[in-house]
């Protein structure tokens, strides 16, 4: 059963992965977060949340409360906001209960991270038919992310990405819930 598993994974990643890889341009984004186990279901109408300029889930209503994000290849892929550079690298953020080593994400002005935050980007244009919308993955195929709970009014939640693959998920984090994270041009 999980050799069954692992090869429909493996060629769901593979032709997700590889076959509709695009160039990403340049610009100002908008970072939503619909909660999903499985990118294949996942939907913008699920949305629940965005980004906010720390890189915390907020509720996406108010639009106006979301960051606006700034990515520039030519930065060597770094992301920032208006306080500053992001990462899932920076000591000072909450480890994950899931991998040793990452932290939650996180925004902040002068933030230079030991490693810069990896990056890769397939669009969703062609996935789900969405003009300027991008599947934010870490590297080659971390395309999943989790928070301890919905994003509320009262509280900012941390984020941190779940080390997994792009297939369903199958191993559950005790109280998480999971999100693909997939950015909007607005400029």
């Amino acid at each position: 059963m999980h050799f069954l598993f692992t090869a429909s994974a493996l060629l769901s990643f593979l032709t997700f992965a590889f076959g509709q890889k695009r160039p990403v341009p340049p610009g100002i984004v908008l970072v939503l977060a619909p909660p999903s186990e499985d990118i294949n279901r996942a939907t913008l109408e699920d949305v629940v949340g965005c980004l906010n300029v720390e890189g915390r889930l907020i509720p996406d209503q108010p639009r106006s409360a979301c960051a606006r994000f700034n990515f520039d290849p030519d930065t060597g892929d770094k992301w920032y906001t208006d306080l500053g550079n992001c990462t899932f690298e920076h000591p000072s953020q909450e480890p994950s209960v899931h991998k040793r080593g990452d932290r939650a994400f996180y925004c902040a002005k002068d933030l230079q991270p030991e490693v810069p935050w990896q990056t890769s980007f397939h669009i969703l244009e062609e996935w789900r038919k969405q003009p300027d919308m991008w599947l934010l993955m870490i590297g080659a195929y971390y395309c999943y992310f989790y928070g301890m709970s919905l994003p509320n009014k009262d509280e900012a939640i941390p984020i941190w990405p779940y080390r997994y693959n792009s297939g369903p998920i199958e191993e559950r984090i005790p109280g998480a819930t999971n999100y693909v994270l997939v950015y909007q041009h607005t400029g």
